[in-house]
């Protein structure tokens, strides 16, 4: 069996959702590979480029950055944060955000001192999903302070 028949399997096995998510996290790995190179690790950067083109290859499709949505749909709706900027982009249990923090599931962003204001309580890793934009981006020191250092792995178990 040669490489492309073995990859146009892993293809056929893969859903649309999770190549998207192999997609987000090669995105961000290749934000880190061009950290490495700007501040002088290039042999690092190259090992994390040839595994995002090796991964590319498998996908059958270019890993690039997904496109951003406009500014005002990263705004945070109480304080008006830019909560890309902020790196506070993060995904918590649906309990979470409409019960306990009264939002809609497409009712835009809150930044964690909001999110927090709102539920009364100081977030914790159990109110995080374990879906990859959760441990893919950069964090603000609050947002890893409540994801608590929790790799997707253990976020997994």
């Amino acid at each position: 069996m040669t490489d492309e028949e073995r990859y146009a399997k892993i293809r056929e096995l893969l859903t649309e959702e999770e190549a998207l998510a192999i997609v987000t996290i090669c995105a961000a790995a290749d934000e880190t590979a061009d950290v490495c190179e700007s501040s002088g690790d290039e042999q690092e950067a190259d090992a994390i480029w040839a595994a995002t083109g090796m991964i590319a290859n498998i996908l059958g499709r270019e890993v690039e950055q997904p496109e951003m949505a406009p500014l005002a749909a990263f705004m945070c709706v109480d304080c008006s944060a830019n909560t890309h900027e902020i790196d506070e982009y993060y995904m918590v249990h649906d309990h979470v955000w409409e019960k306990e923090a009264g939002m809609d599931k497409e009712g835009g962003m809150l930044c964690i001192g909001c999110l927090e204001t709102r539920i009364k309580r100081q977030l914790t890793a159990a109110d995080f999903t374990d879906y990859p934009i959760n441990f893919v981006f950069l964090r603000s020191e609050r947002l890893a302070d409540r994801l608590q250092g929790k790799s997707p792995l253990e976020m997994a178990a």
